[in-house]
């Protein structure tokens, strides 16, 4: 890799910064010029496409100067060159980019959506890196940074996801973009290369398809539990008149699903059974959000019934958003 590509590998330009910092937009691109090494070297930065390169140029003859670039002992001149040249890229990162988790713009499409419909947040492990557990703890995504040539004849850096197939596999090894899974189970898993190479449609399906399918057997497709605010004086009075109530929606919840609401503190508890009636309501109010649902009340449970000690004996401890709930918990309420 190169001096800029080892800085800036986890970083992205903020245009204002940028602009502020000195940088003049020429078309798509940024270009800002510097001299180094008492004005020996004139420094050409571009920012192209979130990619920043550079050029250091003799002042005399404006020919390139690759020395100090060279993989070996550098004499003093050639230090002092690249000395100054990173103290300078080091505070263009500082000033004028953030820190970010991936390289490929549809890494961030891909995370966005296991953040928004499914709620999962990402999980940092190695440097290049990111994991994605369900509500259980087990992996379903894996989002790495590696070498094209892990997995094709091409070089250069890529995002890649490893995702949770099973029997599905073979079938979908056929399919440009996704390939053998480099650095887990292969008979299990497969890696997607996030280079547009697959539309974002399909990487949405087959990333939930990873979710439901870490393990499927213990959970009842259609049946969620929501965390929701101890409004129980009102969702009571609901319940009473017949009134539907408004919740908001923070996964994929479709019309005729059952949610089971949780009450937050000082409930801590399962008091109500509903059915969704209504659907994918536009919601603007900020946050993570988008998107609110109507509920048909259709039964209430003493606070005491299904609380939260409760809840853990059937693997139910974390209840941030919403989730689908185990088989034996939805059987246990069901059968009382």
């Amino acid at each position: 890799m190169t001096i800029e590509e080892t800085l800036f590998f986890h970083a992205r330009p903020i245009e204002s910064k940028l602009i502020a910092y000195g940088f003049q937009k020429a078309g798509e691109d940024y270009i800002y010029k510097d001299e180094i090494v008492d004005g020996d070297f004139d420094v050409e930065i571009k920012v192209s496409h979130h990619k920043l390169t550079g050029k250091v140029l003799d002042a005399f003859d404006h020919s390139e100067y690759v020395n100090f670039r060279i993989h070996r002992q550098l004499g003093s001149y050639a230090s002092k060159v690249k000395e100054e040249y990173e103290i300078l890229l080091e505070d263009i990162l500082n000033n004028c980019f953030e820190k970010v988790l991936f390289q490929n713009e549809q890494s961030f499409r891909v995370n966005d959506y296991i953040r928004d419909v499914l709620y999962i947040e990402p999980e940092s492990i190695f440097e290049d890196s990111v994991c994605y557990r369900n509500e259980d703890g087990k992996w379903f995504g894996l989002i790495m940074n590696v070498d094209y040539s892990k997995l094709t004849d091409q070089k250069g850096a890529v995002d890649i996801i490893n995702i949770k197939t099973d029997e599905a596999t073979a079938s979908l090894l056929k399919q440009e973009g996704i390939y053998s899974c480099y650095h887990m189970n292969k008979k299990k898993w497969v890696s997607i290369i996030l280079d547009e190479t697959l539309s974002d449609d399909i990487l949405f399906k087959l990333s939930h398809f990873s979710y439901l399918n870490t393990n499927p057997s213990t959970k009842v497709q259609g049946e969620w539990i929501v965390p929701t605010r101890p409004l129980k004086e009102a969702y009571d009075l609901a319940m009473v008149k017949g009134e539907p109530i408004i919740s908001k929606q923070s996964a994929k919840i479709h019309i005729g699903d059952i949610v089971y609401m949780y009450l937050s503190k000082p409930y801590s508890s399962i008091c109500y059974k509903g059915e969704v009636v209504e659907n994918n309501i536009p919601f603007d109010g900020g946050g993570h959000t988008k998107y609110l649902m109507l509920l048909k009340l259709l039964e209430s449970y003493d606070p005491k019934m299904y609380a939260l000690d409760t809840l853990k004996a059937y693997g139910v401890s974390n209840i941030r958003s919403a989730r689908f709930i185990p088989r034996e918990l939805s059987e246990y309420i069901n059968k009382r």
